[in-house]
């Protein structure tokens, strides 16, 4: 049976500069439009807004050492009803 997953299973890893990387996977029967990453240490800060619903990574190039929270948010689409009429 398929069903709607929102788990984007993030993970972390670094790029060829050994900066933080961060990976997730793009939720299956989802329209994603864009992606927010936050970071979210007291209280949660945009770091970027990916538009390119594809590139399901982000590089953090001022982290340095030690923990760090962090908070991905999939922005969809809002589907609109089809077949209704009006009045």
């Amino acid at each position: 049976s398929s069903t709607n997953s929102a788990v984007l299973n993030v993970r972390q890893t670094v790029d060829a500069n050994n900066n933080l990387k961060l990976v997730w996977d793009r939720p299956q029967g989802f329209d994603v439009v864009s992606y927010e990453i936050y970071s979210n240490e007291y209280t949660p800060r945009l770091l970027a807004t990916i538009t390119d619903p594809d590139q399901t990574w982000f590089v953090d190039q001022s982290y340095v050492y030690g923990y760090k929270s962090y908070q991905i948010a999939a922005r969809l689409r809002k589907r609109v009803p089809v077949g209704r009429g009006l009045g």
